[in-house]
């Protein structure tokens, strides 16, 4: 009878114990998102918010600053560009697919890794697409003759300087490639002087940027800026 009794009482709590470690994995795979679990959204929401970017805007800033725009900017461009009674509707934004922008910062990281340097950031060019029938450097048909765009020029970052002391972003200049060998996009970084500083501040390049080429010293360099977006109103046919 004590022998019946102890063997008992050990399946009992084999038993138990089978119970309790079946138990734990199952809330294993429950936090691992298998259906029964409240926890998981819980969980996928702690995750999600160490991601959101500083920058990121509210709704309502949005608004306003396209507002802001569309009352006090795109006024004075479609004035000016309106001639002979042909009124011009501004350029309202520019759409790029998000997996065309993966992929073009896969090939920036790309770049990186080939290179073994660091690409520090992404300058937002405002710009506009030339009024005539090619550009002036390349023989090439403009997509957008004459409208409003933005390109996207990469960039590398350089020894401080008295302005970047006040403006930290200066530090971050755009670049070409200028190639070692058969690689194309294998070579030295060179800071492009011509995106700097504004016209008017032509002569200040040079000694603000040491080092830095312009646009005649790099027409054998790489680039790796990107444009040719799909913008809104489109061109008039």
């Amino acid at each position: 009878m004590e022998n019946f009794t102890k063997k008992l009482s050990t399946s009992v709590l084999l038993m138990g114990l089978s119970l309790f470690i079946s138990c734990q994995d199952g809330n294993k795979e429950e936090i691992k998102g298998i259906k029964g679990n409240d926890n998981v959204a819980e969980v996928e929401k702690q995750d999600i918010e160490k991601m959101v970017p500083n920058q990121i805007i509210s709704l309502n800033q949005a608004i306003e600053m396209k507002d802001e725009y569309d009352s006090s900017i795109l006024p004075l461009i479609e004035k000016a560009k309106s001639i002979n009674g042909n009124q011009y509707q501004g350029t309202e934004f520019a759409y790029i697919g998000l997996d065309s922008l993966k992929k073009y910062v896969a090939f920036l990281e790309e770049v990186e890794k080939l290179n073994n340097k660091k690409i520090s950031g992404l300058r937002f060019y405002f710009a506009a697409y030339p009024n005539q029938n090619k550009y002036a450097t390349v023989d090439k048909e403009p997509k957008y003759q004459g409208r409003e765009t933005f390109f996207i020029a990469p960039t590398v970052e350089i020894e401080e300087t008295e302005l970047s002391r006040t403006y930290t972003n200066l530090k971050h200049v755009p670049f070409t490639i200028a190639p070692k060998g058969s690689n194309k996009y294998i070579g030295d970084f060179t800071p492009v002087a011509d995106l700097f500083l504004n016209k008017k501040s032509i002569n200040q390049r040079t000694n603000v940027y040491k080092g830095a080429s312009n646009k005649l010293e790099t027409e054998e360099h790489t680039s790796i800026m990107l444009n040719e977006l799909q913008l809104t109103p489109p061109p008039r046919r």
